[in-house]
Formats: C-alpha cells, sequence, structure tokens
C-alpha cells in the first residue's frame, strides 16, 4: 500500500508534518481499495485493529571475507498503532494530496483533481495512529575477524568491499494518449533532484 506521514487538522495543507509531532499527533495515512479486506476489518473495528507497518531501504551488498561476516548496508523503520478507516471527507482529500505530493511533489496539482465521488467512493484511507517505532541502521565497509584480516592467504585471493545499490528515476517515457511535448519542469527537476539525494544517500552508506 502507498502511505505518508502526515499531521491533520481542519483545513492543513498536506505536507505539514513536524518531526517533533510524531510522538502526540502524526500519523501514517495509507492508501488502498475501499473494498479491500483490510479495509473492511478496519472499518468494522471502533476503537481501530493493531496494526505493524514495517519498511527497509537496501544501499548496499556488504562482502566480507567470509560469509558469516557478509552484511547489507540498509534503513529500516518499523511503527506500531492502531489502523482506523477516514471517513471525514475532507481528510480524505488531504490524505490524498498528501499521499500523491509525497511520491512526486507537486503531482496533486498538475494533475486532474479534485477526485470525483465514485472515485473517493473506491478509495480507502487508513490512518494509522503511532503507539511507538523504531529504527535501524548499517553502514560501513566489511568487518572481519581479525585472524581473517590478517590471513595473506585470504586477502590476496578474495574480493571485499560493498556493491552499493541506488534507486535511479531514467528517462520519462510518454503515454500513448500524451499531448504534451516538453517535460514539465516540476518532473524534471525532481528526477533530477531524487537521483542526486539517491546517489547522495549510497555515498553516505559507506561511510563508517
Amino acid at each position: 500500500m502507498l502511505g505518508a506521514m502526515g499531521t491533520y487538522t481542519p483545513k492543513s495543507p498536506p505536507g505539514s508534518f513536524n518531526s517533533d509531532d510524531v510522538e502526540h499527533e502524526a500519523a501514517v495515512y495509507l492508501h488502498g481499495s475501499s473494498a479491500a479486506r483490510l479495509s473492511r476489518l478496519t472499518g468494522a473495528s471502533a476503537e481501530g485493529l493493531k496494526v505493524c507497518i514495517s519498511a527497509t531501504k537496501l544501499d548496499g551488498y556488504v562482502l566480507a571475507l567470509t560469509p558469516f561476516n557478509h552484511s547489507c548496508n540498509y534503513r529500516s523503520a518499523v511503527i506500531f498503532g492502531h489502523a482506523q478507516l477516514v471517513k471525514d471527507e475532507e481528510e480524505i482529500l488531504y490524505a490524498m494530496e498528501l499521499i500523491t505530493n509525497t511520491m512526486i511533489p507537486n503531482r496533486w496539482d498538475n494533475s486532474r483533481t479534485p477526485p470525483t465521488k465514485s472515485e473517493i467512493t473506491a478509495t480507502g484511507i487508513l490512518k494509522v495512529t503511532i503507539e511507538s517505532a523504531s529504527a535501524k541502521v548499517r553502514t560501513g565497509m566489511p568487518h572481519d575477524d581479525r585472524k581473517d584480516a590478517k590471513d595473506e592467504s585470504l586477502t590476496t585471493k578474495i574480493w571485499t568491499g560493498v556493491v552499493p545499490v541506488s534507486e535511479t528515476l531514467e528517462e520519462p517515457v510518454a503515454g500513448p494518449e500524451n499531448r504534451i511535448d516538453k517535460l514539465p519542469g516540476y518532473l524534471d527537476g525532481w528526477i533530477k533532484q531524487a537521483n542526486a539525494r539517491s546517489q547522495a544517500e549510497v555515498a553516505r552508506s559507506l561511510e563508517e
């Protein structure tokens, strides 16, 4: 499911999220189908359904002298909380715009919006109130056992290091109904910034 974190108050603009509010106000909004089983289960629960959300971003494969010390550079997070089906239309629209613009900045205003009644009805927005969360990160180079690192019979024949993994946005491919010759500036800028940010994150993951 697609999702984004935000803090909703009536008339609050999408993206009005302050990291200081995580413990008290911020929630994770998840976008799915109103006919999905999770939406139906959540909608039937007055107090909310207990859920766990996890996500992992792979930054590189870490190759050591021994398989035992092989690893991965990564960033991961786990959130525990209660999910409730959002029924207020204003909050539904807030969440839909928040999720859309979190994926691609300014896409909401550059699409046919607002959604129709049938589109809103077909969409299930789950609001997950955060109760606790944790994160783990692994960075840097391989860490071999000292005796292996001093063994020239190993170090002179086995390659060790990191194979970086980065997410790259490629050249956009126009759809069959597209009538715009030039890629809009907000998309071109987003692609360049996203690729630069991805490369910088991989570079940081190589640091000890």
